[in-house]
């Protein structure tokens, strides 16, 4: 089974919500394939973890 987790809190911090969604990643079946969507600082693509940096996060030299 897939499943998309969509959050707001990008794993450069640590907090409840990054625990356990790394805790998530970690311990989950192995039949489920669990991948989480946020933004952040800078593009991250794993098997388990997708960030995207928003135009507002990049530097205005890069922005058009």
């Amino acid at each position: 089974m897939r499943v998309a987790i969509f959050t707001d809190n990008d794993f450069a911090k640590v907090n409840g919500v990054t625990t356990t969604l790394a805790a998530v990643l970690q311990y989950a079946p192995p039949d489920m394939q669990l991948r989480i969507y946020t933004a952040a600082d800078e593009d991250i693509d794993t098997p388990g973890y997708f960030a995207l940096s928003p135009p507002a996060f990049r530097s205005r030299s890069t922005v058009r």
